[in-house]
């Protein structure tokens, strides 16, 4: 065993410094600081939204605000275990792909449910555009307040560790998002709403080895 196994190994028997009340209040703090600056910058940049437009399949935004929620806890979950050192990805992981295979369920009902000639409609809706660009860029927030409460734990996996924080920021940017946008429909939902999540994953993912180091 190398040194740096025994460091690794210390660190992972003590614990994040402080304990766990220390370590669970400076996520606290770093998520609530995240989502108030993505708020802000929802509102900054709320020129991208278009006009809220409402389907006629699905007029309330229970779909997008559960499956964003969903998302986010399911996210959150798998954030938090990479907090301790040398954390591997397993099957628990897997729970996390849950709220998507159940948003795509649903998305297929509706679609195969509805007519053809709406099919168009229910996929795009009225602001793919707005959709994804707006939740890519009120994301970086919480990115960076995750960032700051890993900094002082011992992630070992930057790169995965990087990723579910990623994830966690854009489904939680998405619930933002879904409570002032338009397009309802759960298709839509589904595909836009979990490619906006993949993109703030793939950058979390870059961005973990140059901002988790400790």
């Amino acid at each position: 065993m190398t040194d740096m196994d025994e460091f690794v190994t210390a660190l992972s028997s003590q614990g994040p410094k402080g304990g766990q009340n220390a370590a669970a209040l400076r996520l606290a703090i770093g998520l609530t600081l995240g989502v108030v600056g993505a708020g802000a910058f929802l509102l900054l940049f709320g020129g991208l939204i278009g006009p809220p437009v409402q389907s006629a399949a699905f007029a309330t935004p229970f779909w997008k605000i559960a499956y964003s929620i969903a998302l986010a806890i399911s996210a959150l979950i798998v954030t938090i275990q990479f907090v301790a050192p040398e954390t591997r990805p397993n099957r628990r992981h897997l729970l996390a792909f849950v709220p998507v295979l159940m948003m795509a369920m649903i998305a297929m009902t509706e679609l195969f449910t509805s007519p053809p000639q709406t099919w168009t409609r229910l996929m795009f809706g009225y602001g793919v555009s707005s959709c994804v660009m707006t939740i890519f860029i009120i994301s970086p927030p919480i990115i960076a307040g995750m960032f700051w409460s890993f900094r002082r734990f011992a992630a070992t996996d930057y790169k995965i560790a990087g990723g579910a924080i990623g994830a966690l920021s854009g489904a939680i940017a998405g619930a933002l998002y879904a409570a002032v946008s338009g397009d309802t429909p759960a298709c839509f939902v589904f595909i836009w709403y979990s490619i906006s999540v993949a993109a703030t994953t793939f950058a979390g993912a870059l961005a973990g080895p140059r901002f988790l180091r400790w």
